[in-house]
């Protein structure tokens, strides 16, 4: 440890430990699959950059473009959807074709997902290590920017409320 790091010995009161806290994304990471990237696969006979510049915009900047709109919770599902369709044909991606129309719900929140078809995966190796590092006493977060007509489908995925000391959502 370099001579300036101030040690337990002289902070009494602090944790000897390096970490004291573990922040998770959901997506990707707490849950194996809802990366942005997995979208890529709905269009198997276009180039991947392409489809994810379309359908996400420029990822790393936060524009107004409809996902990162959709992510800050401005707009809902369907809506994303509807500016989407214009950006896709334009663009002249082929998405699979999918077997019959969406299934229509009149509850707001379902019907806020008409049409997508996700299902989170436990990432069962993340999952462990969640487990391991609570027993171990540090405080753990969740940071995502999920889309929040997706919470209802991840929530039940894990006890958050009892693992996670916060969660953002």
């Amino acid at each position: 440890m370099p001579e300036s790091a101030p040690t337990s010995a002289n902070h009494s009161n602090q944790s000897d430990r390096l970490i004291d806290a573990v922040i998770f994304d959901f997506g990707g990471v707490l849950a194996s699959n809802g990366r942005p990237s997995d979208v890529v696969k709905r269009f198997p006979n276009d180039p991947a950059d392409k489809v994810m510049k379309v359908m996400m915009g420029e990822y790393g900047q936060d524009t107004d473009h409809p996902w990162h709109r959709l992510e800050r919770g401005e707009i809902s599902m369907i809506e994303y959807r509807q500016q989407l369709a214009p950006l896709i044909l334009e663009a002249g991606l082929q998405p699979m074709a999918s077997v019959g129309p969406p299934p229509q719900s009149n509850d707001r929140q379902v019907a806020s997902r008409d049409g997508v078809n996700i299902q989170f995966e436990p990432n069962p190796l993340v999952i462990e290590l969640v487990h391991h590092l609570k027993a171990a006493g540090l405080r753990l977060g969740v940071l995502t920017n999920n889309v929040r007509e997706f919470r209802d489908l991840w929530w039940p995925m894990l006890d958050f409320a009892n693992i996670f000391d916060d969660v953002v959502d």
